[in-house]
């Protein structure tokens, strides 16, 4: 994963948090769309931790 596809991620999420306020919403596609969530949410912390690493490589050099 790179920078652009945290941002889709990120985006999608908001589109699915959008979809999920809605009350007409039905059961079915609620799970679906937390199955969705999980998934995004799993590659997005990956690459957050990853970003992490590389930051806290960078401080160690400079310290």
């Amino acid at each position: 994963m790179n920078n652009e596809d945290y941002k889709k991620n990120v985006a999608r999420l908001k589109e699915l948090e959008a979809m999920v306020k809605d009350p007409e919403l039905s059961l079915d596609k609620v799970d679906d769309i937390l199955k969705e969530t999980e998934k995004l949410v799993k590659e997005c912390r990956n690459y957050l931790r990853g970003v992490e690493g590389k930051l806290q490589e960078l401080a160690d050099i400079n310290e």
